[in-house]
């Protein structure tokens, strides 16, 4: 790194950030209890993001600063037991930064960190060793036809991986949904909720936030998040996780509204902008291309039909719609998302 003078202010400030997040979780950590630990764990992520931050601002940082920066990030998530984090991304991170320093050089840099991260990695093996029901869960596509029993396993294993493991986001967003799967909404919403306090940036968990908002939030409120919530996403991260349960809720609210055009106008602006995504899927273009063409349909005046489905290539998926929601191209819209929350598990 360049001499302290020419050191960024912004570098020394972000810094300075995320040491007061360090020691202040550390200590609550120390302290103990349930609430400690809560904000001890959202602390350190907000130190490991600083860190990241920190890092950015340097203009060309040598490769022991990039590595030292690496560790550091790292070690916030070590110290939360954010172990899903730890292995995508900041693990990698440090191993990439390694590779441009000597061996020696990147041992003495990472001595404290390498025993810290092999032994959270292991115990969270043997965790997910103990948790099958809900790992097979979580990567089943039709999860809510699963035995209602199988998915009461599955929470309770959940339950357990955030006890064990309360600074993951990927856990509280896993328990959130087999809450969602064993029909309790509110609890579903207020695990969302804790996954989103820990990592903001996790867009299946804002996905999934966004569904949940108009099932367990009242009408106008749940209309006001929405709205907010396309808003922010207009404006800044926008992916397929949360494209997709954004434009079913701007049209589920379209659909009679007194108030019906600025809702479609959102749809097709959101749609459109989701279209630009960068390496989508065909399937996904397509998706995003049907909500488009609703949503101009609606604008001008004029019903849309299951047409639209063939019209942009996904006539296919015609037959696995329920004949019931056929004549509702917002309902068959839904009806091609079925990963996780748009499933029948809560009726």
């Amino acid at each position: 790194m360049s001499a302290r003078s020419t050191v960024p202010e912004a570098y020394t400030r972000t810094l300075g950030v995320s040491a007061q997040h360090k020691v202040r979780a550390l200590s609550l950590l120390a302290e103990g209890g349930e609430e400690a630990t809560r904000t001890a764990v959202t602390l350190l992520h907000e130190a490991w993001r600083a860190e990241r931050r920190a890092l950015r601002v340097l203009e060309a940082p040598s490769p022991e600063t990039r590595l030292r920066a690496a560790v550091e990030a790292c070690g916030c998530l070590v110290d939360a037991r954010d172990p899903s984090l730890v292995l995508d991304p900041a693990w990698g991170e440090v191993l990439d930064a390694s590779t441009a320093v000597s061996p020696a050089a990147a041992a003495s840099i990472r001595r404290r960190l390498d025993p810290k991260v092999n032994a959270l990695i292991r115990e969270y093996s043997e965790a997910a060793d103990r948790a099958p029901e809900l790992f097979r869960l979580l990567a089943d596509e039709a999860a809510w036809r699963t035995p209602h029993a199988v998915r009461e396993t599955a929470r309770r294993q959940a339950e357990q991986m955030v006890q064990t493991f309360p600074g993951d986001p990927r856990a509280w967003r896993s328990l959130s949904f087999t809450w969602w799967l064993t029909n309790r909404p509110q609890d579903a919403w207020r695990t969302i909720r804790r996954a989103r306090e820990i990592d903001p940036d996790d867009n299946v968990a804002a996905g999934a936030e966004v569904n949940l908002a108009r099932v367990v939030l009242p009408p106008e409120e749940a209309r006001a998040f929405i709205t907010a919530a396309a808003s922010a996403a207009m404006h800044g991260a926008l992916d397929l996780h949360l494209g997709l349960p954004l434009l079913g809720a701007l049209m589920a609210y379209a659909e009679g509204a007194v108030d019906a055009s600025g809702w479609w106008e959102r749809t097709y602006d959101l749609a459109s902008l989701c279209l630009t995504l960068p390496a989508l899927h065909d399937d996904e273009r397509k998706r995003f291309r049907l909500a488009q063409l609703i949503a101009r349909e609606r604008l001008a005046g004029r019903k849309p039909t299951i047409d639209l489905l063939f019209r942009v290539g996904l006539g296919a998926a015609v037959p696995h719609i329920p004949p019931s929601e056929r004549e509702d191209v917002v309902r068959a819209f839904r009806s091609l998302d079925r990963r996780a929350w748009w499933g029948d598990a809560a009726a």
